[in-house]
């Protein structure tokens, strides 16, 4: 039992650290990404006014039409070009940082652009 406080303490301390860390870069609006097995969900999200400025995910009509399965690569692909695009159009630019590496299927989908 006593292990298992530990571990539930450092999992407490390890999310405090992460949403003071979001907390301090406000200015910046965040992706947000959720993966399930069967679906791909993305969120822009402006933590300054606490707002959710686009989302796409790949149970959208227009996204799921196209897709044979939507929870693989392909569909990331898409739901990253989808959430692209509405955010180009609710006329807000967003730049990816060169240093930082991404891995999995939001890494292949980077590289491709």
């Amino acid at each position: 039992m006593k292990k298992f406080k530990q571990i539930n303490r450092q999992r407490k301390n390890r999310a405090f650290r992460v949403s003071n860390a979001v907390k301090r870069c406000s200015t910046r609006m965040r992706l947000c990404v959720f993966r399930s097995n069967a679906n791909i969900y993305a969120q822009i999200i402006d933590d300054e006014k606490s707002v959710t400025i686009v989302s796409a995910s790949s149970r959208d009509k227009d996204l799921r039409s196209g897709l044979t399965n939507t929870g693989n690569c392909e569909a990331a692909g898409k739901v990253g070009e989808a959430i692209a695009k509405k955010a180009l159009s609710a006329a807000r630019f967003f730049s990816l940082p060169e240093s930082r590496i991404f891995v999995g299927e939001t890494g292949t989908n980077y590289l491709k652009s």
